[in-house]
């Protein structure tokens, strides 16, 4: 059979047509967070629930997903799907009100979140929450061990281990009942393998992908330590049919203390039973005692799955907790210290921490947008915040739009380095066409807003324009280097304008930094071969720095090239900062330090690109409108209502 093919202006007639017939076919999708998964999301009467619903979601170019405003996601990241050149996939807002709200972080604002790990201590940990605290929520029957033939023991051989009632050791305060008591544990013999003890109890039915929370109370006449985590597992099979969320399993000391240990169930079974392996974990003649045993259905929201980057106690009032590397360093109240092994926030607070403030939220290390490899996306009009990454992090990415963004308590989180970093847009690698504009960002970690990469790449076509940063560790940062790579990297028509940068180095980024740098604008070096040409930092207005206005780290390969014209500078004036250009040597460079305070120096230092700079306040008004007629015209222009 023989096919023919339309040629010429058949050709064409043949493209507009499939060209309509995919515009006609774009859907609009609505999501709610009162809606529900289960609707089909294509009308604010059915919309669905969950950023994981949306992220499930198969969009093609032309596609629009809609948030409603005044609502909150905290489920999952926002990871774009690709659209096509001239025909993006768009993520925006519907309704009246606040702009939707995604979060990068865990709500730890009900006492029921915070436990004291042990009286008195004033260093609390946090927990994933229970839907419930009724005795009836308990899925272990028996917590006071006060029915025979609960708990099961099974040896491998001989006399290695007996399980008995005692009702001389129980978690105090003293029980009410007489029949109340701990179950005691005592190892008799010597023991080679972990399972050579297996203690066990019937827990009943779990359901695939839900979280579950057993808690009790514990201790032994000596160190008790399991070689093997606490497992759920059908009562027919030793194979677990749960992932413990804790790396370790606990190792139990001589005082009564508290123990929890997280699930989340693979499958779905009636016949569950919670195991104990305690082989090899103490010497013949230990006494381990348990009480107050509990395993219940929690919320798997809950649990910090990645580092904590910032603890946010009250937003409006700029209060944010102090990350420390360890838990001996929680010496002072809002010092905060991610437990790792145990996905767990520890902070040193007098009194439970969430009846202090009104409102507490841990900054996990993820973005809250997440762009990667994707094109031909729009994203606008929505509300980022408290997140321990970027708010959005768009990686080898082409004709992305972000407009209308508000990003604000963004980074802290460590690296694989131990460096803490976290901006608000970040730019990397490979980008070509991204519009950055009419975005707000406020209290960012590091940089609001960069363009950098650190493999072989081409940058071009990139702008940042009409943006207002307040208290960010410095406002744009751009860099590129190959690395070494076999392909020249290139970074071109990079633009950066009529943006208005607010006290850089004054949110709470600076103090956490390990070595602040505060600056309006951070240039990197960038080394032979690397080309970068066409950059324009043009018509801002730069105000109140504490540090300095331009850091340039050399060598930065023809850096008097930049176009630095029409800005308004104001530096914050004192006698060891406010710089208007420091410029410091970077690797293999033999610059010297410089530090230029005179408007003179600034220009000399640029050559001729700094015409018509002004070095003046702009007396910025509270929505960043320049009061100094010099200024105006310059700067950030707040969106008509």
């Amino acid at each position: 059979m023989h096919l023919r093919f339309p040629r010429g202006p058949a050709i064409a007639a043949a493209a507009s047509l499939i060209l309509a017939s995919s515009a006609s076919a774009s859907t609009v999708y609505y999501v709610d967070n009162a809606g529900s998964d289960t609707n089909d999301g294509k009308t604010p009467a059915a919309p669905w629930k969950t950023l994981s619903r949306v992220a499930a979601a198969t969009l093609v170019g032309g596609d629009t997903v809609l948030f409603k405003r005044g609502g909150q996601w905290r489920d999952y990241n926002l990871m774009p799907k690709s659209g096509q050149p001239g025909n993006p996939v768009t993520y925006g807002a519907y309704g009246s009100g606040n702009k939707p709200r995604l979060l990068g972080s865990v709500s730890l604002n009900s006492e029921n979140d915070w436990k004291e790990t042990s009286f008195g201590s004033s260093i609390w940990v946090s927990q994933v929450a229970e839907p419930g605290t009724a005795p009836t929520n308990n899925q272990l029957g028996n917590p006071d061990f006060a029915l025979p033939g609960t708990w099961t023991i099974s040896t491998t051989a001989g006399n290695m281990a007996a399980v008995t009632r005692s009702t001389a050791e129980y978690f105090p305060p003293a029980p009410s009942k007489t029949d109340t008591a701990s179950m005691q544990i005592e190892f008799l013999g010597a023991t080679v393998k972990p399972e050579d003890i297996h203690v066990y109890t019937p827990v009943g039915s779990l359901v695939a992908g839900r979280c579950y929370h057993f808690s009790f109370n514990a201790k032994a006449t000596a160190t008790v330590a399991l070689k093997k985590p606490i497992n759920l597992s059908p009562m027919t099979s030793d194979v677990r049919y749960a992932e413990q969320l804790q790396g370790a399993s606990p190792v139990i000391g001589t005082d009564w203390a508290p123990y929890d240990v997280y699930f989340r169930a693979f499958n779905t079974r009636s016949d569950g039973r919670l195991d104990f392996m305690l082989g090899q974990a103490a010497d013949p003649g230990t006494k381990l005692y348990i009480d107050n045993v509990n395993l219940r259905e929690c919320d798997i929201e809950k649990y910090l799955v990645a580092d904590v980057g910032n603890v946010i106690f009250d937003a409006a009032q700029a209060k944010v907790g102090t990350k420390v590397m360890s838990e001996a360093a929680l010496d002072q109240d809002g010092k905060f210290w991610y437990d790792a092994a145990n996905h767990q926030l520890r902070l040193r607070w007098t009194g439970n921490p969430a009846g202090v403030h009104g409102e507490l939220e841990a900054a996990v290390n993820r973005h809250i947008i997440d762009i990667r490899g994707t094109t031909d996306v729009t994203i606008r009009d929505l509300d980022l915040r408290y997140t321990g990454g970027h708010g959005v992090a768009a990686v080898n990415t082409k004709r992305i739009t972000l407009t209308g963004l508000d990003i604000s308590y963004a980074g802290g989180s460590v690296k694989a380095d131990n460096s803490r970093y976290g901006n608000g847009i970040e730019v990397y690698e490979a980008a070509q066409a991204i519009t950055v504009s009419n975005n707000t960002f406020d209290q960012i970690f590091d940089v609001a807003m960069t363009a950098q990469g650190l493999a072989s790449n081409t940058v071009a076509d990139v702008s940042f324009t009409n943006n207002l940063m307040r208290r960010s560790e410095q406002c744009f940062e751009l860099w590129n280097r190959d690395n070494g790579g076999a392909t020249l990297s290139s970074t071109t028509r990079v633009t950066f304008s009529h943006n208005t940068c607010i006290g850089s180095g004054t949110g709470w980024g600076h103090a956490a930094h390990a070595k602040p740098d505060s600056a309006d604008i951070l240039l990197y070096p960038t080394r032979a071969p690397v080309q970068m040409t066409n950059i324009a930092i043009t018509d801002n207005i730069f105000s109140h720095a504490t540090t300095t206005l331009v850091r340039l780290v050399t060598p930065w390969n023809d850096y008097m090239q930049i176009d630095f014209s029409g800005n308004c500078y104001y530096p914050e004036p004192s006698a060891s900062e406010g710089w208007l250009l420091k410029r410091t040597p970077g690797k293999d460079d033999s610059t010297s330090l410089l530090f230029l305070k005179s408007d003179s120096e600034f220009k000399n230092a640029f050559g001729t690109n700094t015409a018509t700079a002004l070095f003046i306040d702009p007396l910025l008004s509270a929505d960043a409108v320049p009061a100094e007629p010099r200024c105006a015209g310059k700067g950030y222009t707040p969106p008509s209502s």
